[in-house]
């Protein structure tokens, strides 16, 4: 691809064999870089049928916490394994064991949602939804806290390679990451609080009593 064009003129290194370490690397980066490569696949090989509206909704039940959800493993289903399976003959997953490590982005996740439709208005949905969200950050943070609460959300929104089960994931371990660091903040400024009472010298600040002898 271009991509890869690029890093190998870059380099001044035109004829790599195949097997080189370099040549490699480049296609590896290559390979991540183009992140509609999966989901055109996905199109092209099952003439557009390879898609399952079910696969948002079980990704969002899989992100409820087992503590919440304790039966959640009998009832949320496979759906993106399911779609591989049943309309292109793609081994995805068997018995929680990966079985292939496809190309996910947000465009494949569109394409096994809503087929073609999903392609072209899922990512830029994910961006809406992520931009709203650090608006809403902003109306509720201020200052320091706001810029923890961003980079908790930047983990979520950091993440090239995502299917439909990540997404959710992802949104749930910023907020948790986003508590923890609540608490750090929190717990600091308590006990710089208690250490500033504590190192005050009794009676500092305290007009004496009485007048001038």
């Amino acid at each position: 691809s271009l991509l890869g064009m690029q890093l190998t003129l870059l380099l001044g290194r035109i004829n790599m064999p195949e097997e080189t370490g370099l040549r490699l690397a480049i296609g590896a980066i290559n390979r991540r870089a183009d992140l509609t490569d999966f989901a055109t696949a996905i199109v092209v090989n099952s003439a557009g049928e390879a898609h399952d509206a079910g696969i948002v909704t079980s990704a969002a039940l899989n992100a409820v916490p087992l503590v919440v959800f304790p039966g959640k493993r009998e009832i949320v289903k496979d759906v993106y394994s399911k779609i591989l399976n049943d309309h292109l003959g793609w081994p995805a997953y068997e018995g929680g064991i990966m079985l292939a490590d496809y190309q996910d982005s947000a465009f494949s996740a569109g394409v096994m949602s809503f087929g073609l439709i999903g392609f072209v208005l899922v990512p830029p949905a994910l961006v809406w939804l992520l931009y709203q969200a650090a608006l809403w950050l902003e109306r509720m943070f201020k200052r320091s806290g706001y810029g923890l609460a961003l980079l908790a959300l930047s983990l979520a929104a950091m993440r090239v390679e995502v299917e439909w089960a990540t997404i959710p994931l992802s949104l749930r371990q910023a907020m948790l990451v986003g508590l923890i660091f609540w608490a750090v903040v929190w717990t600091a400024r308590e006990g710089h609080r208690i250490l500033w009472v504590a190192s005050r010298t009794p009676g500092a600040g305290m007009a004496p009593r009485g007048g001038p002898a």
